[in-house]
C-alpha cells in the first residue's frame, strides 16, 4: 500500500489508484511519482484482489528500475508543454539498492546446438550490440551486460532465445531429416498398473476416493508408529497417515451419515511409516471398500442381496467368494 504522512491508505502498490488521490477538474496541483514495483508482488496483489488493471499487467512483467528518472523528466515536460504547469519542488529519489545490468555467460558452441546452425562472430556480436547489450570477449565465451530492461533475460538460454529471435526464426534452414528418441519403460511400470486397475475397478461399478495424507493422530492406538508433524493450520491434522483403512472408512462413514449405503469406492495413495532403522519409508497402496447392497435397486435384481465375502483358504492359494460356492464379484 501506498499511504500519505498519517498512514491513510492511497492506492495499492502497482495496481490500482485510490479515489482520494486522483485528479480531477479542479485539480490544481500534483504530486508526481515514479517508481518500480516488485513484479511478482504486484501479481499477488492484483489476482488477490481481482483488480486486473493496466498498470498491473505492465509491472507483473517486469519494469526498467532504471528508467523511472528519464520516465519523471518526460511527465514534467508534458505537463509544461500542454497544461502550462510549472515546477514547484525538486527531485527527491529513492534508491537504496540500485539494481545493475545482470552478467551473463554466453557460449558460441551452446548458440550453435540450441539453434541448429552455425553463427559467426560478427554476427553475434551485432546482434549483442543492437540490443544494446554490453560484452566482453574471453576465451570460449561471451560476458554478456543484459540491461536492467530486460527482467526476463536472466539465465544462457534467455539470451540465446532473444538472438533467434533477432536473427530470424525464418532464416534457420532445416531440414528433411527427422530424428527422434525411443523412449520405454521398465517393467512392470507402476503408472501403467495403476491405470489398468482404476479403469477395471470403474468399470465394475467402483468411484475413487481421494483423502488427503495427513490425518488426526488420535485415531490410531499406536501413537510410536506415527509419523508426527507440525501442522499450524490445521492442528487437528498431526501426522502421516499409516496405512489407507482409516481414510477409506471415514468416507464411507460420510456417506453412509447421509443416506448413502450402498458403496463401492477404491482409493490409491501413499502411506508413511517408520522402519527397523529409524529411517521414513513412503509407499504406494490399494485400499478398497464396500458396503450395502451388491446391486442397484432396480426391478430386475435382488433388492436384499448384501454385499459380503469370506476368506476360503484352499490349496495354499486365497479366493475370495460369496455364499458358498461363488467366487467373489464386483
Amino acid at each position: 500500500m501506498i499511504c500519505d504522512g498519517e498512514d491513510n491508505p492511497m492506492c495499492i502498490a502497482g495496481v490500482f489508484g485510490g479515489l482520494s488521490s486522483g485528479v480531477t477538474e479542479k485539480t490544481t496541483r500534483v504530486f508526481l511519482e515514479s517508481a518500480h514495483f516488485s513484479a511478482s508482488k504486484v501479481r499477488k496483489s492484483s489476482m488477490m484482489h481481482n483488480l486486473r488493471s493496466d498498470a498491473a499487467r505492465i509491472f507483473e512483467k517486469g519494469s526498467d528500475p532504471n528508467i523511472c528518472l528519464t520516465a519523471l523528466y518526460r511527465a514534467v515536460e508534458l505537463l509544461g508543454e500542454y497544461a502550462n504547469a510549472t515546477i514547484a519542488s525538486s527531485i527527491v529519489d529513492c534508491y537504496p539498492n540500485k539494481m545493475e545490468p545482470t552478467k551473463v555467460q554466453l557460449r558460441p558452441t551452446k548458440l550453435n546446438d540450441i539453434s541448429g546452425i552455425t553463427f559467426e562472430k560478427a554476427v553475434i556480436e551485432k546482434i549483442l550490440s543492437a540490443m544494446s547489450m554490453p560484452f566482453s570477449k574471453e576465451s570460449d565465451y561471451y560476458l554478456v551486460n543484459v540491461p536492467t530492461n530486460k527482467a526476463d533475460v536472466t539465465r544462457e538460454i534467455d539470451l540465446i532465445e532473444e538472438i533467434i529471435r533477432i536473427f530470424g526464426m525464418n532464416n534457420i534452414p532445416y531440414t528433411d531429416r527427422i530424428q527422434s528418441a525411443i523412449s520405454f519403460t521398465q517393467k512392470p511400470d507402476p503408472h501403467t498398473i495403476h491405470e489398468s486397475v482404476g479403469n477395471f475397478l470403474a468399470a465394475n461399478g467402483f468411484l475413487e476416493a481421494m483423502s488427503l495424507s495427513i490425518i488426526p493422530s488420535q485415531k490410531y492406538a499406536n501413537q510410536e508408529a506415527l509419523i508426527k508433524i507440525n501442522n499450524t493450520s490445521n492442528v487437528h491434522l498431526d501426522a502421516m497417515r499409516p496405512m489407507l483403512e482409516i481414510s477409506l472408512l471415514d468416507n464411507i462413514a460420510f456417506n453412509i451419515n447421509r443416506q448413502q449405503t450402498s458403496l463401492k469406492i477404491f482409493e490409491f495413495g501413499n502411506t508413511y511409516s517408520v522402519n527397523a532403522i529409524g529411517d521414513f519409508e513412503e509407499s504406494q497402496k490399494l485400499c478398497i471398500g464396500i458396503t450395502g447392497l451388491r446391486y442397484p435397486e432396480q426391478w430386475n435384481t435382488d433388492k436384499k442381496k448384501q454385499i459380503r465375502f469370506l476368506l476360503h483358504q484352499r490349496h495354499r492359494r486365497s479366493h475370495f467368494i460369496l455364499g458358498r460356492h461363488k467366487k467373489f464379484e464386483f
